[in-house]
């Protein structure tokens, strides 16, 4: 078994990889190196620049001799070999256009789903039971509405889920 779990990259790629402290993931770039934290980001590497983007979790990049944490809904960027910065952003979702309507959830718990969901369509969730918020689901959809991505998750859940205006309640 590897003890380490790592790719070499340019272009851009996303990534969600799940926390393994015995086994870390390490993405390298010309520009600098992203160690992985458990967590969903993107990493673009053009013409020697890098920028990472984070959607949730956090990522340790490092890069021109200095190391800097970049947390959810936060971008960093390292330009021209210099320093990485870490700016805080309002929206991620503009940044990863490119990704199309893809939404991928990866051992996730479905209050973060359902996060995730709401800034996507627009509505509200209601999860009124914690031990059903905690519960994880992995799943990819593409081009899919929000009633049809509700009623998967409910099945993959076992729960019920029910949809009224833009407001959504899934319950056991």
């Amino acid at each position: 078994m590897r003890n380490t779990r790592a790719v070499w990259l340019d272009g851009r790629a996303f990534f969600a990889v799940v926390k393994d402290e015995a086994r870390p993931f390490t993405v390298h770039t010309r520009a600098g190196e992203a160690l992985v934290l458990g967590t969903r980001f993107e990493v673009h590497v053009e013409q020697g620049d890098l920028r990472v983007v984070v959607v949730e979790g956090r990522v340790a990049l490092e890069a021109a001799g200095e190391k800097v944490e970049v947390g959810a809904g936060e971008v960093s960027y390292v330009v021209g070999g210099a320093p990485p910065t870490v700016e805080k952003v309002e929206d991620v979702r503009p940044i990863l256009d490119w990704m199309g309507s893809f939404l991928v959830f990866e051992s996730t718990p479905l209050r973060d789903a359902a996060r995730e969901i709401e800034q996507r369509y627009g509505m509200r969730i209601i999860l009124p039971d914690s031990a059903l918020a905690e519960q994880t689901v992995t799943v990819w959809f593409s081009d899919q509405s929000a009633e049809e991505v509700l009623t998967v998750i409910c099945r993959i859940v076992d729960a019920h889920c029910s949809i009224r205006a833009s407001v959504a309640s899934i319950e056991p």
